[in-house]
């Protein structure tokens, strides 16, 4: 097949709030957004009280350097990667540590990076999204540099190129693009090494705990859920869906795909694992674990299907982008269609056309909608129907990156590295 340029990515004042702890994961205080997706890794914020008045306020703008790698918020600071080219091969990566109040520069770790493994992909820039835990920030760069940094000066704790430390290589067109995962004292990640694919790293010494797995690399990052009474870390591979024990690294499980699975968005829950293909019209699928065995409840080619967008699972109900009909030419991305799907039947409920690419995150039963041409949309999160209920600009496109929610502040990014804090709550 013909590969398009857009294939080589693949990948981005106060409210009524309730405790927001990721459980058995980091240490997060109350609504911040630590990680990728949030502080459960699953899109959803507990916070209430927002969007009563439209259109939000700007409080404030940063420029962070290129990139689709989305912000994390962790008290009271931003932390946020960005890259800066020098050569079409090489630049500068930076991670920024932010006042989330008002955007000011507290600290910055600079180091060279690869702009991108291949020279005519879209986007430069880091692809991973930072994790902060405790004290502690870890970033994962495009050549696949991780850095444990202190979360408060930005001092380096450890840091592991894991090309030249683990025996990784760096996956063709796209990069490194997982997003780190901490669970207990351990950080786990996908490294694409010839004879273990994942890895579990000593959070504090960034020592090896243990490596599984020979699958090939995506641009997934994984999740864990509970599977047979054990928490179990699942992956994408290329063609698979991988459950890995945190406690060893022992394989539990695997599904096999007849896809290419390149981005392979998560949706889980329990024992329950939804996965969309990136491409060529493949669809989605809802795989149950039990016992050991996995089994597809159900899949469809037509329903869903995502390249860099994400979905999230509320209430018995996937909210996502659907691709599928699209070429991924970026002319042709308007096609692309927001929907409700059940996920326990893969039913569609409600179809919103004409809505291009974006990412969402889910609060005080919103949808909140980050589209690629930085048009920000809330709408309900409800089964039953499309209600839209704001719409408007609020970052120049394109974006690519999930929005992060914390303390009444929506902090939205595009990928030529503007970062923007909205207030989204009662002032």
């Amino acid at each position: 097949m013909s590969l398009r340029p857009i294939h080589l990515l693949l990948l981005c004042a106060l409210a009524v709030v309730t405790s927001c702890r990721c459980p058995e994961s980091t240490e997060a205080t109350v609504c911040d957004w630590p990680q990728w997706l949030g502080p459960a890794r699953n899109g959803i914020s507990p916070q209430t009280g927002l969007f009563h008045k439209w259109p939000p306020k700007k409080l404030w703008t940063a420029q962070v350097g290129w990139g689709p790698s989305s912000p994390v918020v962790s008290n009271g600071r931003v932390y946020v990667m960005g890259h800066a080219k020098q050569t079409k091969s090489r630049g500068t990566d930076t991670v920024y540590c932010l006042d989330a109040k008002t955007g000011t520069v507290i600290w910055k770790h600079a180091y060279p990076a690869l702009t991108c493994k291949t020279q005519d992909v879209y986007v430069a820039g880091p692809r991973a999204t930072p994790a902060v835990d405790g004290n502690a920030v870890y970033t994962f760069s495009v050549d696949g540099q991780l850095f444990c940094l202190d979360a408060t000066t930005g001092n380096v704790i450890w840091s592991k190129d894991v090309t030249r430390d683990l025996g990784g290589r760096i996956p063709g067109f796209y990069g490194y693009c997982c997003s780190p995962l901490i669970y207990g004292k351990v950080l786990i990640m996908e490294i694409n090494a010839p004879n273990s694919s994942y890895v579990a790293l000593d959070k504090a010494s960034g020592e090896v705990i243990w490596r599984s797995g020979t699958d090939g690399a995506t641009c997934g990052s994984p999740v864990v859920t509970q599977i047979d009474g054990s928490p179990c870390a699942v992956f994408v591979s290329s063609n698979s869906v991988v459950g890995v024990n945190v406690a060893d690294g022992r394989g539990m499980w695997r599904q096999g795909m007849d896809w290419i699975m390149w981005m392979g968005p998560l949706a889980v829950a329990g024992n329950q694992v939804f996965v969309s293909s990136a491409s060529l019209n493949r669809g989605c699928a809802l795989v149950r674990v039990e016992r050991g065995q996995p089994r597809i409840i159900w899949q469809d080619k037509t329903k869903h299907q995502c390249l860099h967008c994400n979905t999230v699972l509320y209430d018995g109900y996937l909210y996502g982008f659907d691709n599928t009909g699209t070429d991924y030419d970026r002319a042709d991305s308007r096609k692309s269609s927001l929907k409700c799907i059940k996920f326990d039947t893969g039913e569609v409920r409600w179809v919103k056309p004409g809505m291009g690419w974006g990412n969402l995150i889910l609060a005080d039963g919103k949808l909140i909608i980050l589209r690629e041409t930085g048009e920000l949309v809330v709408a309900d999160a409800a089964p039953d129907a499309y209600r839209e209920r704001h719409r408007a600009d609020v970052i120049p496109g394109p974006c690519w990156t999930v929005p992060a929610l914390s303390a009444g502040r929506l902090y939205c990014r595009n990928n030529t590295g503007e970062l923007v804090c909205l207030l989204v709550a009662a002032r």
